[in-house]
């Protein structure tokens, strides 16, 4: 349903850029790429190189030599699959430039030091914003939220999806589940999600895991019908059983589970 081959996206870039002057394109990818970079806090060369179309390493490249991006070499990566080698920040220059571009309720608090980006969740992370950048060139893509922006307006107990899509009149929360959950955390994951979209919070679930073995729990535990055990504190803030949850009827036709591939 996602998944867009490499001509599809070029294709549909192409289309985006219609009309622009050789200039007027290179000025609209710098700007993709340097808020791209605020909404997520950081991204990699290879996922900023392809918003732009380039193969190699061109468009990150050239922000880097301007002062615009800082490039970071990471812990794990090369060595842990999936965890990208080096990542990109907004330096202050690059940051000012941002924050010029928006409009007062796109602002968000930015961490400026590269250090400080939480190396464990790298992997999540830019699988997140490579299935992103793989649906933007569709011709129904409105537009994202990111955790980051979710988190500056979502209520207090309401689940945060990953990452939510706006595709036509459609939002649709992303979730990128790279470890299995178990007991309290995989019962609220799956009340969450099934709150998320009986509110109308989201209309779809896409789910998406390296793991066959996990795709295949998450589907089976969201069908309709099921029973899922509530999770509260006690009064000695020790976690216990209250009860069960049952998922609406017809959720399994509102949530779409797939493998990820390296788009």
């Amino acid at each position: 349903m996602f998944k867009m081959n490499s001509e599809i996206r070029n294709a549909n870039r192409e289309r985006l850029l219609a009309g622009m002057s050789p200039r007027a394109r290179g000025k609209h990818k710098e700007q993709l790429a340097l808020k791209w970079i605020y909404k997520w806090g950081w991204s990699a060369p290879s996922v900023i190189d392809s918003l732009a179309g380039n193969v190699g390493r061109g468009l990150s490249s050239r922000l880097v030599k301007r002062g615009l991006l800082i490039e970071t070499r990471t812990g794990n990566g090369g060595i842990t699959k999936g965890v990208p080698s080096k990542i990109l920040t907004l330096t202050r220059t690059g940051l000012n430039d941002v924050e010029r571009l928006l409009n007062e309720d796109e602002l968000l608090p930015y961490e400026l030091d590269p250090h400080k980006i939480k190396q464990d969740f790298l992997r999540h992370g830019l699988y997140a914003q490579k299935v992103t950048a793989n649906v933007m060139c569709s011709e129904k893509f409105i537009g994202f939220q990111t955790e980051k922006e979710i988190q500056r307006i979502a209520e207090s107990g309401v689940k945060q999806h990953d990452v939510i899509w706006h595709i036509g009149n459609a939002r649709i929360g992303v979730e990128i589940e790279l470890t299995a959950k178990w007991n309290r955390p995989f019962d609220q994951f799956i009340i969450g999600c099934a709150q998320s979209i009986s509110s109308g919070t989201v209309n779809q679930l896409f789910l998406i895991s390296d793991a066959p073995a996990i795709i295949k729990r998450y589907k089976q535990a969201l069908t309709g019908g099921n029973q899922i055990p509530r999770w509260v504190q006690n009064k000695k803030r020790f976690w216990e059983t209250n009860g069960l949850f049952t998922l609406p009827e017809g959720i399994e036709r509102k949530v779409l589970c797939q493998e990820f591939k390296d788009y």
